[in-house]
C-alpha cells in the first residue's frame, strides 16, 4: 500500500509501478547532488523494495517517497534517510508522520458519520428486537439482584462471575478417595475432610 499526501488529500496507490511512472521518478539518486524538500507518502509491502539512492540499494518493505529541491522523487527506508540525510530526514519523517496520522484520524471520523445513521437504525434493531437487548437485559436483572426471586447463593456466584470476568460455572465439592490419592502421588496438597458419624445406641 502506498499513501500520498498531497497537502489537501489522502491519494492510496496499490502498484509500485504507479510510482516508477510518476514524472520526476528516479530509482538511481545521487544523495550528493540533492537536497531533500519533502516527503509526500508513504509505503509499505510484504515484498522489499530497493532504496532509490544511487549509493545505497538497500532492500526494504517500509520507506518514503521524498522530493528533492530540483524536484526529483525516489524511495528510501527510514534508515537510509537518517544515514544519508540525517536530522534533516528525521525532521521530515517526524512532521509527515503526525500530519499522516491527523489525516488518517479525519479521513476515519468523516466515514464513521456517513454511515451514523445506519449504525443508529441497527443499534435499535439489536436493542428492541425480539429477545434484543432490552429483553436481555430486563430478565438477566434476578440474577444479579438480590431479592428478585433467586436464590441468594446464586446471585452472588454470578455477581462474582461478573466481577472476576470467569466465564465458567464451578460448584465445590469433596474430593474422592482415589482423587485424593493421585493429587498426592502428583504432590498436591488435599485438605482431608473429617466424617463424623453417630454411634449407634
Amino acid at each position: 500500500m502506498i499513501v500520498l499526501n498531497t497537502g489537501k488529500e489522502l491519494v492510496r496507490l496499490e502498484s509500485w509501478q504507479d510510482i516508477q511512472g510518476r514524472a520526476g521518478y528516479s530509482d538511481n539518486l545521487d544523495p550528493a547532488q540533492q537536497k531533500l524538500s519533502s516527503i509526500i507518502g508513504q509505503y509499505a509491502f510484504s515484498a522489499q523494495i530497493r532504496c532509490g539512492l544511487s549509493n545505497c540499494k538497500t532492500p526494504h518493505n517500509r520507506g518514503y517517497l521524498v522530493v528533492t529541491q530540483s524536484g526529483r522523487e525516489t524511495n528510501i527506508g527510514k534508515d537510509c534517510g537518517k544515514r544519508y540525510f540525517g536530522v534533516e530526514f528525521e525532521n521530515l519523517a517526524t512532521t509527515f508522520d503526525r500530519d499522516l496520522r491527523e489525516k488518517l484520524a479525519r479521513e476515519n471520523v468523516g466515514n464513521f458519520m456517513l454511515r451514523l445513521d445506519d449504525v443508529q437504525r441497527r443499534l435499535q434493531e439489536l436493542l428492541a428486537g425480539e429477545r434484543g437487548g432490552y429483553w436481555v437485559y430486563k430478565n438477566s436483572r434476578p440474577l444479579v439482584e438480590a431479592h428478585r426471586g433467586v436464590p441468594g447463593d446464586i446471585v452472588r456466584t454470578i455477581v462474582a462471575m461478573v466481577k472476576t470476568g470467569q466465564s465458567t460455572l464451578m460448584k465445590e465439592r469433596p474430593a474422592t478417595a482415589r482423587e485424593t490419592e493421585r493429587a498426592e502421588a502428583e504432590g498436591i496438597r488435599v485438605k482431608r475432610h473429617a466424617h463424623r458419624g453417630r454411634a449407634a445406641g
